[in-house]
């Protein structure tokens, strides 16, 4: 596993939102959506491709990159590789306590 310290913040933002919801691609990029498809009440940022592919390069990704007919747009997610990391980074810098995580600031 790929040690944490070398993720950058665009991909350790990108890894805790694909923790808590599902990321969908279009055009411009990729962006959190709600676990049915459905719109965040949240404002939407668009993640960098490149974050998401190195992400998924690493094995921190499951989902349907290419997906067929019904489904109409990709989504990828945190697979239990990527929540052991997250996990053990939130350890590692007492993220419980100080009531912080990559994407409370951003």
């Amino acid at each position: 596993m790929k040690d944490a310290r070398k993720l950058s913040d665009a991909q350790l933002y990108a890894l805790d939102l694909a923790s808590r919801y599902k990321l969908q691609r279009s055009s411009m990029g990729w962006w959190a959506v709600a676990s049915d498809g459905s719109a965040l009440s949240d404002p939407v940022e668009i993640l960098a491709p490149n974050a998401i592919r190195s992400l998924w390069r690493l094995g921190l990704l499951d989902g349907n990159v290419d997906p067929l007919p019904p489904i109409d747009r990709p989504s990828l997610w945190a697979n239990e590789r990527a929540r052991k990391l997250l996990a053990q980074i939130a350890r590692d810098i007492d993220w419980p306590k100080q009531g912080w995580s990559p994407t409370v600031f951003h």
